[in-house]
Parts: C-alpha cells; sequence; structure tokens
C-alpha cells in the first residue's frame, strides 16, 4: 500500500514485523474481516462497509473518526475499495518493542507520520492503532526545531530530557518550511528525521521513550501553526486532563512570545492544551530572565510553578551551538581551497556534529546547504536553528 510509516531503530530496540508480538492478532483480526465481510473476494466495498464492520467491534467510534481512518487508507481501486490486508496492515504498521514485547512510545510517535491532519484524526488513529496505548496517559514532552542539522547541543538537551524520569516519553518533531522559513526545510526534511533518529539512538534510547513524528508537517502550515496543534497532541495521550504535555522550546522562543502573548496563552493551558514548558537558555540568556519573560507571558502563579516551568541550562561550550554554525563550517570544510580554512572547519563541525549525524549531512544534504549557505547574510542568525 501507498502510506509508509519511516522509522529508525535505537539501539537496543527491536524492529519487528511478521515476528512481531502482534502477529497473531493481526491474522485473528484479518481473519475475522473475512469473516463479516458479505463477499468472497478480499476487498471491502467502499466506505460503508468498512464502517459497518468496525462498528460491530466498537460501536463508539464517531463519523468523523471514521472518516478519518477510511481517508488515511490507499484505495487501490476508481471505486474505493480498501484491501482488507491493507486496511489490518495500515493499523499494525511496523512498529518497534522492547524485548518484553510491549510497545514503546518511539513506535507509537514513528507510526503516526503521515496519519494525523487534526485532533479529530489523532483521536482515529489512536482507537486503531495497538501502538497507540503506549502514548496513552503518559507524560509527552513535545521538542519541535528546524534540527538541521541537530547539532551536540540538541543532543544534550534530548539527553536531559530522557534523564527526567518524570517525562515518559519525547517527540522529536523536525519543522518543514512555512512563511517566514525557507523552501530548505522541505528539501531536507526525510534526511532530517533520520538525522533525530539518529540523535536519540546514540546517547541512550533503550526504553524507547524517545520518537521521531512530523507533526507540524502533517498538519499543513495553518493547523500546525495554532492551538489545533497541541489538541492533536493532547488526543495522543488521551484527551483533555489525561496525562500531561510539556512544550520543549529555546529561550529565544519564549522571549518572542512577548509580541503574540495572547496567542501563547492560548497555547498553553494546563489539562486543556499543553500544560508547562521546558526551556533551554543558551548564550544570551539566563535563568532569571526566562522567569521574568515567563512571568510577563503567563502571569506571576504560572511561571512560579516548577510543575508548569523547568528550565534547562546549556554547559558553556554548547551555549552558542547552532545549526547555522554548523552548516557554515560543513561548506567550508567541503569547498574551502587552503588546507587552514579546512582544517578550522573540521575542528568547528567535530566539536558540535555528532558523527552519526555529520555523515548523513555528507551523504544526503551537502548540495541544499551549499545553496542555502550561500544565500545567508554573514553573521545572521548566530544562534539559528
Amino acid at each position: 500500500m501507498a502510506i509508509t510509516h519511516a522509522s529508525g531503530t535505537p539501539t537496543s530496540v527491536t524492529e519487528v514485523w511478521d515476528n512481531s508480538p502482534f502477529s497473531a492478532e493481526r491474522e485473528l483480526i484479518k481473519a475475522k474481516f473475512r469473516e463479516l465481510h458479505s463477499n468472497q473476494d478480499d476487498f471491502l466495498y467502499g466506505y460503508d462497509e468498512l464502517r459497518t464492520i468496525l462498528q460491530k467491534g466498537k460501536p463508539d467510534l464517531t463519523e468523523n473518526e471514521l472518516q478519518m481512518l477510511y481517508s488515511g487508507i490507499d484505495k487501490k481501486t476508481d471505486d474505493g475499495k480498501v484491501s482488507i490486508e491493507d486496511f489490518v496492515e495500515f493499523i499494525y504498521s511496523p512498529t518497534q518493542v522492547l524485548s518484553s514485547g510491549e510497545a514503546t512510545p518511539a513506535c507509537a510517535i514513528s507510526s503516526s507520520r503521515g496519519f494525523l491532519r487534526d485532533a479529530a484524526s489523532a483521536k482515529a488513529w489512536a482507537a486503531a492503532s495497538p501502538a497507540a496505548s503506549a502514548l496513552n496517559g503518559r507524560c509527552l514532552a513535545y521538542f519541535n526545531g528546524a534540527f538541521s542539522p541537530p547539532t551536540r547541543a540538541h543532543a544534550h538537551i534530548i539527553k536531559t530530557l530522557l534523564e527526567d524520569s518524570g517525562i515518559e516519553a519525547l517527540w522529536l518533531d523536525p519543522e518543514p518550511s512555512r512563511p517566514g522559513k525557507p523552501r530548505w526545510l522541505d528539501e531536507t526534511l526525510e534526511a532530517r528525521v533520520r538525522m533525530c533518529d539518529e540523535v536519540a539512538s546514540v546517547i541512550g534510547n533503550s526504553d524507547g521513550r524517545a520518537g521521531v513524528g512530523t507533526l507540524r508537517q502533517d498538519m499543513g502550515p495553518e493547523l500546525g501553526g495554532n492551538v489545533e496543534l497541541f489538541h492533536t497532541l493532547r488526543a495522543m495521550i488521551g484527551g483533555p486532563s489525561r496525562g500531561r504535555l510539556l512544550w520543549v522550546l529555546g529561550a529565544d522562543v519564549l522571549e518572542g512570545m512577548r509580541y503574540w502573548a495572547e496567542k501563547a496563552r492560548s497555547l498553553v493551558v494546563p489539562q486543556s492544551t499543553c500544560d508547562g514548558l521546558v526551556v533551554f537558555v543558551r548564550g544570551g540568556s539566563s535563568e532569571s530572565q526566562v522567569r521574568e519573560t515567563a512571568t510577563a507571558v503567563f502571569g506571576a502563579e504560572l511561571a512560579g510553578s516548577e510543575d508548569f516551568l523547568k528550565i534547562i541550562a546549556m554547559p558553556s561550550d554548547l551555549s552558542d551551538a547552532s545549526s547555522n554554525r554548523v552548516r557554515a563550517a560543513l561548506v567550508a570544510g567541503a569547498n574551502s581551497a587552503t588546507a587552514e580554512t579546512r582544517a578550522t572547519a573540521e575542528q568547528e563541525v567535530q566539536s558540535l556534529l555528532m558523527p552519526e549525524v555529520r555523515a548523513l549531512c555528507t551523504s544526503e544534504v551537502m548540495d541544499v546547504y551549499t545553496q542555502q549557505v550561500a544565500s545567508t547574510p554573514r553573521g545572521a542568525g548566530k544562534q539559528g536553528k
């Protein structure tokens, strides 16, 4: 079928398919579909028959949820028929599981790629996918950014988040192009997803808590940029008042909220949208500035709560790290005519970029980065993504 869910495999996490703990269950469901199917072939005849069969097993599925599921499946024929094989394989997409057979948050996050459009589609996906239970009721931290490429500073943030036992799942979300963001983000999205998978794997993700999704891409520029993003994430953990949802962001993003404070307050409503912020402090910012800005935007009561605001201090050697610097160093090292310049660039790359990510940069995105660096004014975006 046309829908695929690309996923990386964290260290000590097994990528499974035919031998998965869900394999026998999958075959039983296929057999039940064929038993309930009125014809003798292997196709469900459009939306109406799919709805009838699904509601026999789960009567509380709404019309909207059913429509979302149906629209997410590739129909092999012009008349809307759906293969039983394809439908069951779709909801049991290739998954990551622990040795115990338990699906992980990484499984749930990566297998949602390409499916989520809004909160209704997230609810429908959660109702149909066995992997969804790995997020239900959990404390989920959402970390979005360009990650172009993900640096050692990003790796430090991810590692710090995974060391927090209170964070049960971490969603990394490389961003697509959007108004004000250059087209290069779309051209490198697939590579950046793989890079984030590599970072999560290398720093230690044996329990499968960190996964890489494409939610901003899948929801589009309008819904992906407003409160529906957090309603969708909330649906993934069970809805309002279920679990906890934390937004991971830089101090510069928080500072920018002063200029759109009303919208920011609509995005961060505990037990409804987002429950709190995890803010990382880098060059030019301080913890006291972060607390002052949070107070100005969200009020003293919320900003003063440890449950609402967590602050991650960056090590001094990473406080000024940026993807802009990495791209510039990669391009300088590849194109410079002098050995001295190449050596300086190589030192910069090694200090800011993990070898696994560097390999993907070299093999997959150097042409794009070369164009991007050539179009970036000198000195622009020292802390840019």
